[in-house]
């Protein structure tokens, strides 16, 4: 602001200080018996004026200027001082500047200082004076400390953010902020970050809303500017934008910003957990078997699994297929993230390769995954059998002998029975066969070979059964030797209990029939002689 001193207060009173001094120069003067007009004329300011009034720290420059009524012989001392320092003992001012008077004659004239910006808020004040150049001693002032206030007020910084992760991810991710504060004045103070959550988009904080910032940090702002939420930061629970809000506190120099809400927007989508599946062991088809899933990773995820099993006949897994799926269960996730189909375990029914698909449903923040066809495959092969085997006794030679079987696994087989007869020089049932009968298995799984009349040599004939199996039965037979049948041919005719499969085994009683019979045709023959010699 500018002071003009004529016809006022101010200037009455510098002009009392400067002629106080003009008169004590006048008697030095004097005193040398020296008395000159011109020394006597009064070098004084007419007015200052500050340019500018107002300014900012650490960016406007602040000068003064003066009009003084003076010639070249003076020049004007310019002082600034810091708030609250003009005046006080022992105080220096913060600046100080010597510009002369340009003017050859004693006239008005202005005389502008160098600049300087400040560093500090507050209020400044400038002071002038009028030096005597010959002898560097004030002709006039220093001003008032009140004329010339400058008001500083304090720097407008900016605050520019970089949030972790910026592209987004998974829910479940952790995340932080960064912000930097620029502009000003060697800002110090703090930065506060706020997060706040997708169902908070406007970012109220406070007051009567009932939505809030999710966290938050008040980090000290470092000596470069920067400031950083402590890592882990906030690990995300829902899907949705989150926004960052950073607020620098300012401090007596520099004002304090806020980022703007929605400045910094970070997107999470839904998480991906990943599923891995342990099927139960296969076997002979009627194994029950089952499949049990582990849902990892994602967030929290809670949910169902559903196990769809698909038969050898529909080795793509397809739907749609006649074959389908033949079990399809839905259990739900366990708090560990399991689930498992052990509760309705299906008992297979066909050999082949049956696969098993598991799928997790997925939540609000997890994406459905799901195993594929052909990761759990389990193999079911034909149900084992066995074959317990009933020959019919022997005899004497031209006897008729016949074989019978029983069939035996965990379904009921179906098919046929192959019968073999081996003489009694085969006794490894590794020639031709004598006798071979096939016939088919029965209902309750028994069959009985036709009938032979084939046995005119003695000695010891062996049966073979062989189970020709079916779609789900594996083929057995019977050993070579387990069913042995005797036929004797020299008066004693070998009696055969029946074989008893594969690990049976047989009893031979012989009994003296052919010598009984002799025996009762020679006493008849004896008798016929003694007849006919009576005669």
């Amino acid at each position: 602001m500018a002071r003009w001193f004529d016809n006022s207060t101010d200037r009455a009173h510098r002009t009392r200080r400067s002629m106080s001094r003009v008169v004590a120069a006048g008697i030095a003067i004097a005193a040398a018996g020296t008395v000159s007009v011109a020394t006597v004329s009064a070098h004084r300011i007419v007015s200052t004026t500050p340019t500018p009034s107002h300014g900012v720290a650490g960016s406007t420059a602040l000068a003064d200027t003066a009009l003084v009524d003076a010639d070249s012989s003076r020049h004007v001392a310019f002082s600034l001082w810091a708030p609250n320092t003009c005046g006080t003992d022992g105080a220096t001012p913060v600046f100080t500047d010597n510009q002369a008077v340009t003017s050859s004659t004693l006239t008005n004239s202005t005389v502008t200082s160098r600049s300087f910006v400040p560093k500090h808020a507050g209020v400044y004040e400038w002071t002038a004076e009028v030096i005597v150049n010959s002898d560097g001693s004030i002709e006039n002032g220093p001003t008032a400390c009140t004329d010339e206030q400058v008001t500083v007020t304090a720097a407008a910084v900016q605050i520019s953010t970089t949030p972790s992760n910026a592209d987004g991810g998974p829910v479940g991710t952790s995340i932080t902020d960064t912000a930097m504060v620029t502009g000003g004045v060697n800002p110090t103070g703090t930065v506060s970050f706020e997060l706040f959550g997708p169902s908070n988009q406007n970012c109220l904080s406070g007051g009567d809303s009932s939505q809030t910032w999710l966290q938050r940090w008040t980090v000290a702002l470092g000596g470069d500017g920067s400031a950083s939420v402590p890592a882990p930061g906030y690990t995300t629970t829902v899907v949705g934008t989150y926004n960052w809000v950073a607020i620098y506190s300012g401090d007596a120099d520099n004002l304090g910003v806020r980022s703007a809400c929605g400045s910094e927007s970070v997107t999470f989508t839904k998480a991906t957990p990943t599923i891995v599946t342990t099927a139960s062991h296969g076997g002979p088809v009627g194994t029950v078997i089952h499949d049990t899933a582990l849902v990892s990773g994602g967030a929290n995820p809670t949910g169902t699994v559903t196990f769809t099993l698909y038969p050898p006949s529909n080795p793509s897994c397809t739907n749609g297929d006649s074959s389908g799926a033949v079990q399809t269960v839905t259990v739900p996730l366990g708090s560990d993230g399991s689930a498992s189909s052990a509760g309705t375990p299906f008992t297979t029914t066909e050999v082949g390769t049956y696969n098993w698909i598991a799928r997790y449903s997925g939540d609000a923040n997890n994406q459905s995954v799901s195993t594929a066809c052909t990761d759990e495959q389990v193999t079911v092969g034909k149900d084992p059998t066995s074959v317990a085997t009933t020959a019919s006794a022997g005899g004497a030679p031209g006897i008729t002998i016949h074989d019978s079987a029983k069939v035996t696994g965990i379904f009921q087989p179906t098919g046929t029975v192959t019968f073999t007869l081996y003489g009694p020089t085969d006794t490894t049932c590794t020639a031709a066969p004598l006798f071979t009968s096939t016939v088919a298995l029965a209902a309750d799984g028994t069959a009985t070979s036709a009938s032979f009349s084939g046995t005119k040599a003695a000695g010891t004939y062996n049966w073979v059964a062989s189970y020709s199996g079916d779609a789900s039965s594996a083929p057995s037979k019977s050993k070579c030797g387990a069913e042995p049948v005797s036929i004797v041919a020299s008066g004693v005719q070998g009696i055969t209990t029946p074989g008893t499969g594969l690990d049976g085994s047989i009893t031979q009683v012989g009994l003296g029939i052919e010598l009984l019979l002799g025996g009762f045709a020679l006493f008849l023959g004896g008798e016929l002689v003694k007849r006919t010699r009576r005669a």
